[in-house]
């Protein structure tokens, strides 16, 4: 696995080598300018330059960057602590700004359930698709993560062809600068080769795709652009090119639906959110986060043209999508 170089970091964030290394002793990180260091040292010292505030659920570790074991020193990720603030005042809208890319993968890891099982999952049916309609084609197949965040699909899934020798051109978009950032350090210190652009996937030009993604991503989209937008995926996509999308689903049925918004809340608090968290974040989601029926995104779907749509997995009211042109 590749690094980054306090010089690389420097860069990066605009400061000197110098300015660099007092900050990351500031974080317990014994470091000097020929120093390296892993994706999580990079993402949390980045966090801390860009914020200004020492991540407080890290191990604050003394440690030596040049040491041959330095990729196991830094093993806690920051944790989502946002809705915990204590505020007289109305809760803002949930915004993705550089608060939120700092504690984002806890948030996700903690928030979603069976994170990990539905990226693997989804990752299998790419190898498949790549493995089974690539084969007699020339050209290196393109995939598009949409709301790429911090990277961590692409990078699982650049692993995972890495490993099964399949190429393809990977991109990751996202509109908010410090989710981007974020996965940019983590490409960098892995050492792919994927493109993550700052941009609105709404107005972007995409070339002819073999797979679109949007993992938790759709229901972000406001409903008045969501089924154009689905639209552009469409006219994009290859033939028996295929759209994968994750997405937190509601019921059609009132009683139902309270039920189970009852058993995800009581999900998230077995995974340490307090009742306030889990209320103060519905509240700066709402209309923000509008999330669809299963019937519902089925239906534009097929308006949009796909004709094979499955369910590859559902969890109460989170589902993973599989559509094919």
């Amino acid at each position: 696995m590749h690094a980054v170089s306090i010089n690389m970091m420097a860069k990066k964030v605009a400061k000197s080598p110098q300015e660099i290394i007092k900050q990351a002793k500031a974080l317990g990180l014994q470091v000097c300018e020929t120093s390296t260091l892993t994706a999580m040292q990079a993402n949390m010292l980045y966090d801390y330059i860009t914020t200004g505030v020492l991540p407080v659920n890290y191990l604050k570790t003394t440690c030596n960057l040049d040491s041959k074991h330095n990729q196991d020193v830094v093993t806690t990720q920051q944790k989502d602590r946002i809705f915990l603030q204590d505020s007289k005042h109305p809760m803002p809208k949930f915004e993705f700004n550089t608060l939120v890319a700092s504690v984002f993968d806890d948030m996700l890891e903690r928030s979603i359930p069976f994170y990990d099982e539905v990226m693997n999952l989804s990752i299998y049916f790419i190898q498949q698709h790549l493995a089974a309609n690539t084969q007699n084609i020339q050209q290196i197949p393109i995939i598009y993560d949409l709301g790429s965040s911090t990277g961590n699909l692409l990078l699982r899934l650049a692993t995972t062809l890495e490993q099964h020798k399949i190429k393809a051109h990977l991109y990751g978009i996202d509109n908010a600068v410090a989710m981007i950032e974020h996965a940019k350090l983590k490409n960098m210190a892995m050492g792919f080769d994927i493109e993550f652009l700052h941009a609105d996937f709404l107005t972007f030009d995409f070339m002819p795709a073999n797979i679109f993604l949007a993992f938790y991503t759709m229901q972000f989209v406001r409903p008045l652009q969501r089924q154009d937008m689905i639209q552009k995926i469409y006219n994009a996509l290859h033939n028996d090119g295929i759209f994968l999308f994750a997405e937190k689903v509601i019921s059609q049925d009132s009683k139902l639906e309270g039920q189970m918004i009852a058993c995800y809340y009581d999900y998230k608090a077995k995974q340490g959110y307090t009742h306030k968290e889990i209320y103060k974040k519905r509240e700066a989601l709402e209309n923000v986060l509008v999330p669809y029926s299963v019937e519902e995104n089925c239906a534009m779907l097929r308006s949009c043209g796909f004709k094979h749509i499955e369910i590859l997995f559902k969890w109460v009211n989170f589902t993973l999508f599989l559509a094919r042109k």
